[in-house]
This record gives structure tokens, C-alpha cells and sequence, in this order.
């Protein structure tokens, strides 16, 4: 595992602490209590660690901290260059079709033009129809007057 320049500075520390007692120190608690000078070595070996482990947690969960948030920026950044291709293929896909859409409104409106002027035509055609046959029944019965 790498150190950051915290965890560092934390081992340089130890370092500094002294590992042994002075030897005034030392006669003390080797005259309190046998193995005194054992004692205050593992103290200060447990101190030393569990100081060790707790820079080393902390910067663990930095890292963690520090990792997460890039991936989620990284998921974010990928998220959104996603759905702007995933739209600007649609926008592809969906073209022709509106093309093609474009196109039957036009020759739509054109067929609705013709069928109005045959419609037109055709009511022409039947008023002059109309006329034709009243005018060849008036002269069928003068005809027939006569």
C-alpha cells in the first residue's frame, strides 16, 4: 500500500520517539516492577502501531472518499455522453421517417386539391347534364305536342 505524505510524516514521527526509557527511567521501573523496562517497551511498540494503523485507516478511507467520487464523476461523464449519442441516433433514425412523413402530407394535400376540383367538375358536369336532359324532355314533349 502506498503512503500519502501523511501517513509519512506519521511514520517519521514514530520514528522519533525514543524506543527505550532513559536508564534513570529504567532503574525506576526496574526497581517498581519486575520486567518494568518489558512493559515500557511494549507500551510504546503498541503505541507506535496502533498510532500506524489508525494513519493507515485514515488514509485508506481517503482514498476510498477520493475513489468513489471519481467514479461517480467518471459513471456521470459516461451517463451523459451515452444518452447524447443514444439521442443523436435517434435523431438519425427517426429522419428518413420524417422524410418520408414530409412526403405523404404533401401529395395528401395535393390529392385533397384534385378531388375538391373533381368534385367541382363533376357538380358542373351534372347541372349541365341536368340541363341537357330537361331540355331534351321539353323537346320530346313539344314533340309529341305537335
Amino acid at each position: 500500500m502506498h503512503l500519502t505524505n501523511y501517513a509519512k510524516g506519521e511514520r517519521s514521527k514514530m520514528a522519533n520517539i525514543p524506543l527505550k526509557a532513559s536508564s534513570s527511567e529504567e532503574n525506576d521501573l526496574n526497581r517498581e516492577s519486575p520486567g518494568g523496562s518489558q512493559a515500557l517497551d511494549f507500551s510504546i511498540m503498541q503505541a507506535q502501531h496502533t498510532a500506524t494503523v489508525k494513519a493507515r485507516r485514515r488514509n485508506v478511507e481517503s482514498q476510498l472518499r477520493q475513489s468513489h467520487a471519481e467514479g461517480f464523476g467518471n459513471l456521470k461523464r459516461r451517463h451523459d455522453e451515452d444518452k447524447a449519442s443514444y439521442e443523436e441516433n435517434l435523431k438519425q433514425a427517426q429522419r428518413p421517417h420524417l422524410d418520408r412523413l414530409a412526403q405523404l402530407l404533401e401529395r395528401k394535400q395535393k390529392l385533397e386539391i384534385e378531388i375538391e376540383r373533381l368534385c367541382e367538375n363533376l357538380e358542373r358536369a351534372d347541372s349541365a347534364v341536368a340541363e341537357q336532359l330537361s331540355a331534351c324532355i321539353r323537346n320530346r314533349v313539344d314533340a309529341l305536342r305537335a
